[in-house]
């Protein structure tokens, strides 16, 4: 899970979802290709080469809710940077030591089904204490 998958190129499937947007690229206005998952501001953004451009979906975030404030565990957004060889992916951050991945849409859904092993065990050990078991 820790190597991400490389192509030249973006999936059929994430090209095929794209619009236009302007953008500032070393300040010259230009239409840039942008997934229609991507929030970047692409005009604030104005990185200085074209190469530098990032697109990133907005963040998912499962939170400690225990105490007066959440403490973020990990979160997650799509993530893709055109120029790199790295298809399109989800980017997950662990929060504690900031250690990343990025996930192939495979290895997004193991997770996930880990994610939901992990909750319905959670639920059974908040179903004990209450004494429903």
């Amino acid at each position: 899970m820790d190597t991400p998958q490389s192509s030249a190129a973006l999936p059929a499937s994430v090209q095929a979802d794209q619009r236009f947007v302007p953008a500032l690229i070393n300040g010259v206005a230009v239409q840039l290709a942008d997934p229609a998952w991507c929030r970047v501001d692409h005009i604030a953004a104005n990185p200085r080469y074209i190469e530098d451009v990032s697109h990133s979906s907005d963040p998912v975030r499962l939170d400690l809710a225990a105490g007066a404030t959440p403490l973020t565990l990990i979160e997650a957004r799509l993530s893709a940077d055109p120029a790199s060889d790295r298809l399109a992916s989800v980017y997950v951050e662990e929060s504690a030591t900031g250690k990343d991945w990025y996930l192939d849409a495979a290895a997004a859904d193991a997770f996930a089904d880990q994610l939901d092993a992990f909750a319905a065990n959670f639920r059974a050990m908040a179903a004990q204490l209450r004494g429903d078991v």
